[in-house]
């Protein structure tokens, strides 16, 4: 009987240590910001969610408060690109996983094609999500080209 299903286990794709999917969701992130260096850090206290929230409100003109954050259960995860002098630019978190060993948070990175006619425009592209509070080591990756 067993030797009957390894073929199906295999055929449906065997289980891997890709993790289990991991929840987050989206504070903030689109491709102008006030962010200059690229990052890819937590934010864990309300002093350094302030400061990061008004880092990237810097060259906004209309500033909105930042979402209130319950950092005993959740982080902030801040991914920048910095700043870049033409558009085509942008950063996006794709998924979370948790493994074994440790969090892995895919991103996707773009960046405008040599043969693109890029705008010269000054952006910075950014992304923030709020996570559960990790129990282990956290690593970003590059999502994998299709």
């Amino acid at each position: 009987m067993i030797y009957l299903l390894a073929p199906v286990l295999f055929a449906l794709g065997a289980p891997q240590d890709n993790g289990i999917p991991i929840s987050f969701r989206i504070i903030d992130g689109h491709a102008e910001s006030g962010f200059d260096a690229g990052m890819e850090k937590f934010i864990s206290s309300t002093p350094d969610w302030v400061a990061i929230w008004m880092e990237r409100q810097r060259n906004v003109k209309t500033k909105v408060p930042h979402p209130n954050i319950d950092f005993d259960r959740h982080v902030i995860v801040v991914v920048a690109m910095g700043r870049k002098n033409t558009d085509g630019y942008s950063v996006e978190i794709t998924r979370m996983e948790k493994t074994k060993d440790d969090i892995r948070i895919y991103l996707r990175k773009t960046v405008p094609a040599d043969a693109a006619k890029a705008k010269a425009k000054v952006t910075s592209p950014f992304v923030m999500a709020r996570i559960e509070k990790p129990d282990r080591p956290v690593i970003f990756l590059d999502e994998p080209k299709k």
